[in-house]
């Protein structure tokens, strides 16, 4: 991540940290039954996050416009936040489902809806199958041409290079 040296990327830096409380909430409002596998990954990442945000902080008020103060301020309510989510997703956990299949129907929905891909998952499937041959039976095709067609080098023999070239073009001009 590149760090915020200027005044307007420092404010939407510090807006973005600002607004994880919040983002945080409409999670918890919003998941309905997340599977139990990706909520244990999610908790897993929030661990030590706080300090993590911290240690962020001292260090990036050091090379940028951001006041310590505000951005104290602000990072300190974002790590309460991720540390209240993920006691929020220990809590939760027994009861959320293991199965992390969503289904064809959903998704079908996300190909349509999200991705906006035409096609279906069997389709989908067919050329990703398709694709995986062609690449199987070019490999070897590949190989020999790479040892029948030695490659190149330009930088060996420029001069000569430029010489045929030049000869070329006053054969063409005369």
């Amino acid at each position: 991540m590149r760090r915020p040296t200027t005044k307007r990327a420092a404010k939407r830096f510090s807006r973005a940290i600002e607004n994880i409380p919040s983002i945080l909430e409409q999670a918890e409002a919003n998941l309905d039954q997340p599977p139990a596998p990706f909520a244990t990954v999610a908790i897993q990442a929030l661990t030590g996050v706080d300090q993590r945000l911290r240690e962020m902080a001292t260090e990036l008020v050091k090379s940028t416009t951001l006041k310590g103060s505000e951005l104290s301020a602000v990072v300190e309510r974002a790590a309460d936040a991720l540390g209240k989510f993920r006691k929020y997703l220990q809590r939760e956990i027994a009861s959320l489902p293991q199965q992390t299949a969503l289904g064809r129907d959903a998704y079908v929905f996300f190909l349509r809806k999200v991705a906006l891909m035409p096609y279906s998952p069997e389709e989908l499937l067919a050329m990703g199958r398709q694709n995986g041959t062609a690449q199987l039976h070019l490999k070897p095709t590949k190989e020999i041409a790479n040892r029948m067609f030695r490659r190149l080098n330009i930088e060996d023999n420029i001069d000569k290079w430029i010489a045929d070239e030049r000869n070329i073009l006053l054969r063409f001009l005369s």
